[in-house]
């Protein structure tokens, strides 16, 4: 691989993340009301994460 590849590489990667964010940003509100869906693993993980919320300033910690 030469350092084009490898920047191609990077820049692919890179869309893939923000794909994968406005993924996220869409999916979240299909959430609402279905978690009792999700396997407990993920559920687990889910609230883990965000215990790093702030729900009364929206902003994480």
């Amino acid at each position: 691989m030469n350092f084009t590849e490898a920047q191609q590489a990077i820049n692919d990667a890179k869309n893939t993340l923000n794909k994968a964010d406005e993924m996220v940003r869409q999916l979240g509100s299909l959430m609402i009301g279905r978690l009792k869906q999700m396997r407990p693993y993920d559920l687990a993980k889910l609230k883990k994460e965000l215990d790093a919320f702030n729900a009364k300033t929206k902003e994480w910690k």
